[in-house]
């Protein structure tokens, strides 16, 4: 009898989880938090996509439970598929962007976001990643699989489509005719650390409920006052010893303090370095 493809089981061995229900949760999740930017077909494939090399036999079996000897890589195939398909050789700019996007965040969600080129020596850390040797005997069974079982191939074209279009729309947005400036080009990076983020929330998210067996959220069931109060409890516990942690505590204060007042908007916060500006920004985003 042949095995489903999962995505996760409980470490008692009692619950599996599809690869195609959680590449298609992440993938609504993701797709879900990018529609505040426009670029919610770009969120989806994203998604849809992260796991691909998941599909491959020693993973599954990984995944089933057999024993493995060494690290297995996992995040490379998704991320080599789309560049290879929608951008290595596309001179299309819209699609071979999208797929860019697509690919570091894709072949970075289980660690910090890779470096895409060295000023040292002129090199593309990233394409390192994509071509990684732990991921490459299994690349061309990952894909057969995947494509055959979780998500079609066709879906996935529809969807990179538009998210082509949104890509298209963006660049027009931010280049205001100038996509040679520094400011232009930084926008694009902070777009990609965006999409990066939103992928990593929505694969933990997803993987968190199914842990605990319980029902995805939507946006509109989220309890801020049940977050904030979390986000309190955690500041509260901070040990404050040090003259910095007094100062810290009254710039963190003070963020509260504007995020209860404060409308939806984009703000500023100025803070010398050491200043607490994670733990006081975040305080303010969720007063």
């Amino acid at each position: 009898m042949k095995r489903p493809l999962i995505a996760h089981r409980t470490h008692d061995g009692t619950r599996t989880q599809l690869l195609e229900t959680h590449s298609r949760n992440v993938g609504e999740l993701c797709g879900a938090a990018c529609r505040q930017i426009g670029l919610e077909h770009l969120g989806r494939v994203t998604g849809f996509l992260h796991d691909l090399g998941k599909s491959a036999l020693e993973i599954q079996d990984y995944l089933y439970g057999e024993p493995i000897t060494g690290k297995l890589n996992h995040s490379s195939a998704g991320m080599r598929w789309v560049w290879e398909t929608f951008g290595k050789n596309e001179t299309r700019k819209s699609y071979r962007l999208a797929a860019q996007f697509a690919a570091i965040a894709i072949g970075c969600h289980h660690g910090t976001r890779c470096d895409i080129f060295d000023p040292e020596d002129g090199s593309e850390p990233w394409l390192e990643r994509m071509y990684s040797e732990k991921a490459a005997p299994f690349y061309a069974q990952s894909c057969k699989a995947f494509f055959s079982e979780c998500i079609a191939r066709e879906e996935i074209e529809q969807e990179m489509a538009l998210a082509a279009k949104e890509m298209a729309a963006l660049w027009k947005q931010l280049s205001n005719n100038n996509s040679n400036s520094v400011s232009f080009r930084m926008m694009l990076g902070l777009v990609q650390r965006y999409l990066f983020g939103a992928l990593v929330d929505a694969d933990w998210t997803d993987t968190a409920h199914f842990e605990e067996n319980t029902p995805l959220p939507s946006a509109e069931s989220i309890d801020w006052s049940a977050l904030t109060n979390t986000v309190e409890h955690f500041l509260a516990g901070l040990k404050q010893t040090r003259s910095i942690d007094f100062l810290r505590q009254e710039i963190s204060d003070q963020c509260r303090s504007a995020g209860q007042n404060a409308a939806p908007g984009i703000y500023r916060l100025y803070a010398p370095t050491g200043g607490g500006k994670t733990y006081s920004g975040l305080r303010f985003c969720v007063h």
